[in-house]
């Protein structure tokens, strides 16, 4: 489309040019229809020259909008990888942290369990000291004889 308008461009400057010559090369043509001609030929090439300062334009104008294109493309691409990424980290994280919340549990089921068991074990302690001192006093009517 854009080489179709070109060739167009250039397809109409030529013709212009060329009718312009073959009036120029008429014999008895006055003055004032040369200055006509000219005049015509110098807002031809001030018209062509317009055009390509505007092509000029909207070339850069449309590179300027392809290339944000392409970039904010790019930058999407970037984000949707550092958020799939993301994701990955925080299941690998929550994996993590439900390993560590299961070993505390256990850890702290098994710290109760031992309390308990220390509990009991102070109590026969304490029940078997409280037998071994109560086998080592002598009986009562024992410690009357060898007073006497």
């Amino acid at each position: 489309l854009y080489s179709q308008f070109d060739r167009l461009a250039r397809d109409y400057q030529t013709k212009i040019s060329r009718k312009l010559q073959i009036v120029r090369g008429l014999p008895n043509i006055p003055k004032e229809a040369l200055a006509v001609l000219q005049q015509m030929e110098r807002q031809l090439v001030h018209e062509t020259c317009r055009r390509q300062l505007e092509k000029v334009a909207f070339d850069t104008r449309l590179y300027e909008l392809e290339n944000a294109e392409s970039c904010w493309y790019v930058d999407q691409k970037v984000l949707k990888s550092q958020i799939k990424d993301l994701k990955a980290e925080i299941t690998r994280r929550d994996k993590v942290d439900s390993m560590i919340e299961t070993q505390v549990y256990a850890i702290l089921e098994k710290t109760e369990q031992l309390e308990k068991e220390n509990k009991i074990l102070k109590e026969k302690l304490k029940r078997a000291k409280a037998s071994s001192k109560s086998s080592q006093e002598p009986a009562p009517s024992a410690a009357w004889d060898t007073k006497t």
